[in-house]
Formats: structure tokens, sequence, C-alpha cells
């Protein structure tokens, strides 16, 4: 729910922030950020310094969901399997 809910507080205010490119050794949470960009959804700093607890949940969430899933739970806040998933990782 959380990070449902910064992703659609960033696409509504049409914010973007650049991602890292990827490389060898890049943990669940960059491959999430990475995904979120090749969605065109906005990538917030949710994840933090380390990817593990409710951020390696939430990144493997967005990793295993298609970006339309992605995109209508965010923009069109309609519940589906992303957002039960996202959800369980509070």
């Amino acid at each position: 729910m959380k990070l449902r809910f910064l992703l659609g507080a960033a696409l509504a205010g049409s914010i973007a922030l650049a991602t890292a490119c990827s490389t060898e050794g890049e943990t669940e949470c960059d491959e999430a950020t990475a995904k979120l960009d090749d969605c065109n959804l906005p990538s917030v700093a949710t994840f933090g310094a380390t990817c593990e607890g409710v951020s390696l949940c939430e990144a493997r969430c967005i990793n295993t969901h298609s970006c339309e899933q992605i995109r209508e739970a965010v923009v069109q806040l309609t519940p589906n399997d992303y957002s039960a998933c996202d959800d369980a990782c509070q």
C-alpha cells in the first residue's frame, strides 16, 4: 500500500526520478526500479540502502507482476493481484 501510494503520488505530480543503469550484482530492488522505468511509471526511492524486509517484498511484487497490473493498481487504483501482493508486504 505504501509503495502504491508513493507511486501514485509521484505519477500525479509528474515526478520522474532517474534510475541507475543495470549492472551485474544488482539487487531485486534495483531490478524493480528498472522495471518501473521500463513500465513508464515513476520510480520513487523507497527501497532504502539495503534490499531486505518490506523493501525486498515490495520489489518482488513489482518484479513478478506485469506493467499493466502495476499500472492498474497505481494509476487506476483498481485492486488486483499486484496490490494484494504489495499490501501483504506491510
